[in-house]
């Protein structure tokens, strides 16, 4: 039998997967901390809703992901709730790795998708998002220290998300 050619030759798999594998790990760290933390902003309105007995969900507020939500909450509790600029950072990262694989050749908003890596401590290797591990568990501590400010400030008495 002869050796396999081209596209699905083992050797090519064996370093695609080399190359791409670390990479796609650390995207998927990234995707789920935003994940996270915008699901559980969505629970907190859901929880202020039902509890306040408010009239309107926070689909009928201007903005989408966690600006929206954070208005929400503002609107409803009467303080103000922002998103911290490092959390704005992570959507816009997110953004990007989500919807083109962290490829920036052809990303509309690059200028802004590079800031947002630099001040995440993340890089630009040759036109694509690398996430560094060491700036994972940083990106965490800040989501999950804005969810703690926010779940304090709704109900002191409940647990945190820690």
């Amino acid at each position: 039998m002869a050796k396999a050619e081209g596209w699905w030759h083992e050797e090519y798999f064996t370093d695609l997967l080399q190359r791409t594998f670390p990479r796609f790990l650390r995207y998927s760290v990234i995707l789920t901390i935003y994940g996270i933390t915008e699901g559980t902003l969505t629970e907190i309105c859901s929880f202020v809703q039902a509890r306040r007995k408010i009239p309107f969900s926070f689909h009928e507020t201007r903005g989408s992901g966690l600006t929206q939500r954070a208005k929400y909450i503002s609107r409803s509790l009467g303080e103000q709730f922002t998103v911290p600029e490092r959390l704005h950072h992570l959507a816009t990262v997110r953004h990007c790795i989500a919807h083109a694989s962290g490829d920036l050749l052809d990303w509309s908003h690059r200028p802004q998708v590079e800031k947002a890596a630099q001040e995440l401590g993340l890089q630009i290797v040759p036109d694509r998002i690398a996430v560094p591990s060491e700036a994972c568990a940083p990106l965490a501590q800040a989501a999950l220290d804005w969810l703690n400010g926010i779940v304090a400030a709704v109900d002191p008495t409940l647990w945190s998300v820690r």
